[in-house]
C-alpha cells in the first residue's frame, strides 16, 4: 500500500518535469523569434540612415571650402550618426576626406574594414558598411555637391576620378544593445515562469 503513493508522486514528477520542460521549450522558441524579428527591424532601420549620409558625405569629400567647421562637415554630421565613419577611396587606393564623427579618432580596424568592405552592404565588427560607387551618388545628387550647380562665387568641388568608391559605416552597437537587453528580459521571465 507504500508503493502507490510513490508510484503517483513519480508519475505527478514527470508530468510536472515535462510540462516545464514544454514551457521552456516555448519560451525559448519565441525568444528566438522575437530576437530575430526586432534584429531584422533595427538592420532595416539602420539601413535607411545610409540615403541621406551618402549626399553630404559625398559633399564633404570633394569640399574645398577650408573654413572650420566647413559647411559641408556640419552637413554631415547632421545626418551621420555618432562613431560613423565616411571616406572615399580612389582608384589608386588613396583615402580621400576620411572622417570619424565620434570621440577620439577611429580604429585602425575600422579603416581597415572600410578600405576592404565590398560594393554594396555588408556587417562586419560591430557595423553596418555601405560602399557605392562616387559617381552613382553624384548622378543622385543632380551632377553637383547636394544636388547644387557650381556657380559663380562657390568653391569648385575636388574632381571625383572615376572608379572612386564611397564609404560609410555606421556602428551597431546600439542594436547589439537592445538586443541583450530583450535577452536578459526574456531570460528573467523564464525563470520567474520556472520558478512559479
Amino acid at each position: 500500500s507504500s508503493a502507490r503513493p510513490s508510484g503517483r508522486m513519480t508519475l505527478r514528477a514527470r508530468l510536472t518535469a515535462l510540462a516545464v520542460l514544454l514551457v521552456l521549450f516555448g519560451l525559448a522558441a519565441a525568444g528566438i523569434a522575437t530576437h530575430i524579428a526586432l534584429q531584422s527591424f533595427l538592420v532595416s532601420r539602420l539601413d535607411q540612415e545610409f540615403g541621406p549620409a551618402e549626399g553630404a558625405a559625398l559633399h564633404f569629400a570633394t569640399d574645398t571650402d577650408n573654413d572650420s567647421p566647413a559647411p559641408s562637415r556640419q552637413a554631415l554630421d547632421n545626418v551621420l550618426p555618432l562613431d560613423g565613419y565616411v571616406v572615399a577611396i580612389l582608384p589608386n587606393g588613396h583615402l580621400l576626406r576620411p572622417y570619424f564623427h565620434g570621440h577620439g579618432k577611429p580604429s585602425e580596424d575600422l579603416v581597415e574594414l572600410a578600405e576592404h568592405a565590398p560594393m554594396g552592404i555588408s556587417s562586419d565588427d560591430g557595423y553596418r558598411v555601405r560602399v557605392v560607387p562616387a559617381a552613382q551618388v553624384e548622378r543622385q545628387q543632380g551632377g553637383g555637391p547636394q544636388g547644387q550647380p557650381n556657380g559663380q562665387g562657390q568653391q569648385q568641388p575636388f574632381p571625383i576620378p572615376h572608379g572612386t568608391r564611397l564609404v560609410i559605416a555606421i556602428s551597431t552597437s546600439e542594436i547589439s544593445s537592445t538586443l541583450d537587453r530583450l535577452d536578459a528580459l526574456e531570460m528573467i521571465i523564464g525563470l520567474v515562469v520556472v520558478a512559479i
